[in-house]
């Protein structure tokens, strides 16, 4: 059996909520970043010449990068390479550039730790929706807004009676039916990792192909 086609995950390029799109090239070995920008001169919209991502590179040791995917906010990278290998990047924007910077990489353990699903959980923290805008007598416009709590499971990690609301977490399921769950600390630096296990595998017959994740409301303890 070729391992490569064990990894199921397969997307080669992602857009993030901050405008940045990355993409791994036909033969995995590189990855880029580019960007959406205006020709201030005919007004038309075009894409950058792009940037590779050469932390990216470095963190998988060569390895041939097959599956990307931004977190919610855009502002980290989970990179997998056919190893099962998984490496999560920071974005860095300055004037006109964009950069990653490696913060870890959570190595395969063997061959069955190829990724079949990951999935970026929700934060925990409010987000704001705004309804319906509408008209009143003096011409101006009013709208109402309302909060609420994004579906979990979240970032598990809890600092006293404060969690971690603002940090990001990367489930990942693997062919021999374990959960991975990559998170990041309290310092928003380091990351940390807890593993369990869906089932048993006996033989080559039960490895999971492919698996689904989902957010889903209620209380996690």
């Amino acid at each position: 059996m070729n391992y490569e086609l064990a990894v199921a995950l397969s997307r080669k390029i992602a857009w993030s909520n901050t405008g940045c799109i990355a993409s791994i090239a036909d033969d995995g070995c590189t990855a880029t970043l580019r960007n959406l920008y205006c020709d201030p001169t005919t007004g038309l919209w075009n894409l950058s010449n792009g940037d590779e991502a050469k932390a990216v590179v470095q963190a998988h040791d060569r390895h041939t990068l097959k599956h990307l995917s931004w977190n919610h906010t855009g502002t980290e990278l989970a990179v997998i390479d056919n190893l099962g290998n998984i490496s999560v990047s920071s974005l860095l924007t300055s004037i006109n550039r964009s950069s990653l910077s490696s913060r870890c990489v959570l190595g395969a353990e063997d061959n069955l730790s190829a990724p079949v699903g990951s999935m970026w959980l929700n934060q925990d923290r409010p987000l704001l929706l705004h309804g319906l805008a509408t008209k009143n007598a003096n011409g101006q416009w009013t709208f109402t807004g309302s909060r609420f709590r994004q579906a979990g499971p979240h970032n598990p990690h809890v600092v006293g009676e404060q969690s971690s609301r603002n940090k990001a977490a990367f489930v990942v399921v693997t062919r021999a039916g374990s959960v991975r769950l990559l998170y990041q600390g309290p310092d928003g630096v380091r990351w940390l990792e807890i593993k369990a296990d869906l089932e048993n595998i006996s033989s080559a017959e039960d490895l999971i192909t492919h698996a689904a994740i989902c957010a889903e409301t209620g209380s996690y303890k």
